[in-house]
């Protein structure tokens, strides 16, 4: 059963991330792969390091990484658990600069990071989301599968297929943490140290919607095992 699986490899994740993948959060309830306290999927545009914080303090997340951001892992399937109906995964950064004072203190401990003199500058965050909502489909304005981010509210980057959690935080690191991923996976020329890990992570797959206009325009692929 895929949903099993998915539920599985979060129990790994913040072994395969030691250090930088924190506090885990998430739960199962019937076919729906969440966190505790779930609250919504909607949220604001113009989200902020105090909206963060508050996210943070009423464990609205489903991993905390060392820096202090968020992963949120949605993940709902049909009965029987083998096709994704409705998901999203989204990763919201905590401020720059806040980084080295987490590192400087080691193991994380929540509640004494975070306090309101992070905030005297409510700064805009960088975020992203990759959702999944066949029912709201509209052409390539709105496919099935997209991606989110703070560029603006109406850009949805068409997406084809949907990450599995692994998935995601590979790329989540590649992305902003992009030093920590090359201390930790890739040789001097930029290549991968063990590509074995890297096919093991692509070869689970999720079984969702098909959108042909997910390929009309420019689009993000999910990776296949090779």
């Amino acid at each position: 059963m895929l949903i099993n699986d998915l539920f599985s490899s979060l129990i790994s994740l913040q072994k395969d991330w030691k250090g930088i993948v924190l506090n885990p959060n998430f739960v199962r309830k019937g076919w729906i792969i969440s966190w505790s306290n779930f609250g919504s999927l909607s949220v604001g545009d113009n989200l902020t390091t105090r909206t963060i914080l508050e996210w943070g303090k009423s464990r609205q997340y489903s991993f905390q990484l060392d820096d202090g951001s968020l992963l949120q892992l949605y993940y709902e399937f049909q009965p029987g658990g083998e096709v994704l109906e409705n998901a999203s995964v989204a990763f919201y950064k905590f401020k720059d600069g806040q980084t080295q004072a987490l590192e400087d203190i080691g193991e994380w401990t929540g509640e004494e990071i975070w306090s309101d003199s992070d905030l005297e500058d409510d700064l805009l965050v960088p975020w992203v989301r990759v959702d999944c909502c066949p029912q709201h489909r509209r052409g390539v304005i709105h496919s099935a599968i997209h991606m989110h981010s703070n560029i603006g509210p109406s850009v949805r980057i068409p997406v084809n297929g949907f990450p599995t959690p692994k998935q995601f935080l590979e790329v989540i690191i590649a992305w902003f943490y992009p030093e920590k991923y090359a201390s930790r996976h890739l040789d001097t020329s930029g290549g991968y140290e063990n590509m074995g890990r890297v096919q093991a992570i692509n070869r689970q797959s999720i079984p969702c919607f098909d959108d042909p206009n997910a390929r009309r325009i420019v689009y993000l692929d999910m990776p296949k095992s090779e």
